[in-house]
């Protein structure tokens, strides 16, 4: 059940500390008063959800009100502690419509091993929540898949999880981070970040996947970076960076690999790091501002194929490196 705050008399003091706990909810969440339990089988009955409702079982969008209304708050918040299984969530090509307030989907807990959300009707859409999808924890969410979020006004995917897979999903104007993504072993392929006030990519935590052969992940015209990514034994692999106001990717951690991956036309560098026995290959920064490939560290593993070129038109002209990691030029 979702907890609500009576009013009732109380002090000054009580009050200053009510306000500022009601206050810290509100940065998260505005809830409905009547939020109510719906799924497919809500105790054997199938219960549409309305915006705020708290989805407990597998459920396919079809005509619920949640996809005819704007939310004032939430759009659905996930909640199946008692489902015997990690619940599917197919969202149909709807589209969720937000206020600029709460979570498009709020995932708390998808049942055992986590929730899939997924749309089997073409790409469903989450616009104008203050976060497109949030899920934390080890049994919120284990995919996400065929996904368009737009103008969120704060993140467009934050995800804090190990093992969850996200795929084929793309964010536009997201007014901090497109993916903002935190933990062990996510996976990231065929997806993109457009127009993002921040960071395209904010990834932090250890063995992230962050791109496939053949599906990577695109940035494009993002405010600070394309992609920030930091932490452990990471596997980057034909990433795309271009056309942002900062840097195309920033690299800081151990163990990582960046591989062909290409940073183009971007305001600060193109592909700048400092790190541990990082492995770079086939890599190219083109056209960027300042530098283009600059990795400072050590044990760092030149492994070819890594190149820029035309870098250097902004502040450190005529300075600008166009490629060199641990000091020395880039190898053929």
């Amino acid at each position: 059940m979702l907890t609500r705050f009576r009013r009732t008399t109380v002090g000054k003091s009580a009050r200053l500390i009510l306000l500022a706990a009601v206050s810290a909810t509100a940065l998260f969440s505005a809830r409905r008063a009547d939020a109510k339990l719906c799924g497919d089988d809500v105790s054997g009955y199938d219960v549409p959800c309305d915006c705020g409702d708290i989805v407990v079982s597998d459920l396919t969008l079809g005509d619920d009100p949640v996809t005819h209304t704007t939310c004032p708050g939430d759009g659905l918040v996930v909640r199946a502690v008692k489902s015997p299984h990690g619940i599917l969530i197919d969202l149909r090509g709807k589209t969720l419509q937000g206020s600029g307030r709460g979570a498009g989907l709020w995932v708390l807990n998808g049942g055992p091993g986590g929730a899939r959300i997924v749309s089997s009707a073409g790409a469903a859409t989450i616009t104008g929540f203050r976060d497109g999808l949030v899920a934390r924890g080890r049994n919120s969410v284990v995919l996400v898949e065929n996904l368009a979020v737009r103008d969120s006004a704060r993140d467009g995917l934050r995800i804090e999880a190990s093992g969850t897979v996200v795929r084929s999903v793309e964010t536009q104007g997201a007014r901090r981070d497109g993916f903002a993504i935190g933990g062990r072993g996510i996976q990231l392929s065929g997806t993109r970040a457009l127009s993002c006030g921040r960071f395209g990519y904010s990834v932090a935590g250890s063995d992230m996947t962050i791109g496939v052969k053949g599906a990577g992940v695109i940035a494009r015209g993002s405010a600070k970076a394309g992609l920030s990514v930091s932490g452990m034994g990471h596997r980057i692999v034909e990433c795309r960076a271009s056309d942002g106001k900062g840097d195309g990717v920033r690299l800081n951690g151990m163990g990582a690999e960046l591989i062909d991956c290409t940073a183009s036309r971007n305001g600060g560098d193109g592909i700048v790091g400092t790190g541990e026995h990082l492995n770079l290959a086939r890599n190219h920064a083109d056209g960027n501002g300042d530098h283009g490939i600059l990795i400072f560290g050590q044990h760092l593993d030149d492994a070819g194929g890594n190149a820029g070129a035309d870098n250097g038109k902004g502040r450190q002209a005529p300075r600008a490196r166009q490629c060199e990691i641990g000091g020395r030029p880039c190898a053929p």
